[in-house]
């Protein structure tokens, strides 16, 4: 029997991935970085719910799955950095009014 705790996590983890696909398109049609960025933070969610369905499960060990989540949020959020860092000098700012 699946527990409403798993089925929480799999409801989370189906409504994330149109988001994600709608940011993939938009980084496939315009190549803007931060659009890659937020994708890999999506994608970072989609991890989180997938680890705590595995927690619940047993199937993998709290050590682990704090381990593999802190690596994947610093990697995100060095991601993050670098695509700012590059949109600013690939792409003109529009909203500025300037």
């Amino acid at each position: 029997m699946i527990s409403w705790m798993t089925l929480f996590a799999l409801v989370a983890i189906g409504a994330w991935v149109p988001v994600l696909w709608r940011f993939f398109s938009a980084w496939r049609k315009r190549r803007n970085p931060v659009s890659l960025a937020i994708c890999l933070m999506i994608t970072l969610l989609l991890y989180t719910s997938t680890i705590s369905i595995m927690r619940l499960d047993g199937t993998v060990s709290p050590e682990w799955a704090w381990f593999g989540f802190l690596l994947f949020n610093v990697l995100t959020c060095i991601n993050l950095y670098a695509a700012f860092w590059w949109s600013e000098r690939k792409f003109t700012d529009k909203r500025g009014g300037g």
